[in-house]
């Protein structure tokens, strides 16, 4: 009972701290577009810019999952939905919705709601694209495809739970790890897992993930 008590308590925590930070990186967005840099000879008035784009990303992913008590454990289909906003090369902020089924039955598991941040450890979240300009002229201009990366991303969860009496909410942390394949021009397929721990007062349920899906970029 007490080591319930102060992982509640250290979990209670953990979320105050990363809301805080999530709505302190909100009001970095303004500031943190990349305007073109640009590097001029005075004589000649050539100059060479570079912008971002491609920030925006909508997400579609399925998978298995497997709900963890202290005395039994659950298998369903999660689907779920995500929109994030990268805000630097290597960080975005999003969210997300995801429902999960039961397998056996085909009876409806919870509906959860996520707040995000992501990190690239390797490759980049946007897309860059290069010029060459004289004297504001574009002359030419050329693309670099979004690249293959991998990326973790840590989350606040609720879920809701559907009981046999009523629907019981479960607040909590995730964590999650995946790759995107460079593929296509304006889509990426992605493969990953994720580790929620979610609890209401002294009861904890553990989600434990493994999805596919395809992320589009606009």
């Amino acid at each position: 009972m007490t080591f319930h008590k102060q992982l509640n308590s250290y979990l209670v925590f953990l979320l105050r701290f990363f809301v805080i930070g999530w709505i302190c990186t909100l009001t970095l967005i303004a500031s943190s577009q990349e305007n073109p840099q640009s590097k001029k000879t005075p004589n000649l008035g050539i100059s060479k810019s570079e912008e971002n784009h491609s920030r925006s990303f909508l997400s579609f992913t399925g998978g298995f999952v497997t709900l963890s008590t202290e005395n039994e454990s659950i298998s369903g289909l999660d689907g779920s939905v995500s929109f994030h906003y990268a805000f630097r090369p290597t960080w975005s902020i999003g969210a997300g919705f995801q429902q999960a089924f039961n397998i056996a039955g085909f009876g409806s598991l919870y509906t959860g709601v996520s707040v995000d941040l992501s990190y690239a450890w390797l490759g980049e979240l946007v897309k860059r694209q290069e010029g060459v300009q004289i004297d504001s002229f574009q002359l030419t201009q050329s693309e670099y495809y979004l690249s293959s990366a991998l990326i973790s991303q840590l989350s606040v969860k609720q879920y809701f739970f559907n009981g046999s009496e009523a629907v019981v909410p479960f607040t909590g942390l995730g964590f999650s790890t995946y790759y995107r394949l460079a593929s296509q021009k304006t889509f990426n397929i992605i493969v990953g897992a994720s580790f929620d721990f979610v609890f209401n007062g002294e009861t904890s349920i553990t989600p434990l993930k493994v999805f596919s899906g395809v992320q589009f970029r606009f």
